[in-house]
């Protein structure tokens, strides 16, 4: 997964002249591969190495088909992201909590 992210967002990049513009910081917008930003940790006692699912069932018994392909929902959240730095640049600072305190007391 890492590596269809750090291409995708490469590729976003070099698709995207303003990106660089929007996003200084990072390795993309200085002429460097996104995956210059991997780091390796050691594994958890007991992580799991494979995490999948298993629709059958879903599919067989609820008639569940996904509405796209993964393909097409990862390239869809990835512009998402893109699009909405003030959204996930406010729940990395924490600042969204002044909202929804604001917006869901009891």
């Amino acid at each position: 997964m890492i590596e269809t992210l750090c291409a995708a967002v490469d590729a976003a990049f070099a698709a995207d002249p303003g990106l660089a513009a929007r996003f200084p910081g990072s390795p993309a917008a200085k002429g460097q591969p996104t995956a210059s930003l991997k780091t390796f940790v050691t594994d958890r006692p007991g992580h799991d190495r494979r995490y999948a699912i298993d629709e059958t069932k879903a599919r067989a018994e609820l008639g569940y088909a996904p509405a796209r392909t993964f393909d097409q929902g990862f390239a869809e959240t990835l512009h998402w992201y893109l699009a909405n730095k003030g959204w996930w640049r406010a729940v990395i600072d924490g600042s969204y909590r002044d909202w929804v305190a604001t917006n869901y007391t009891r």
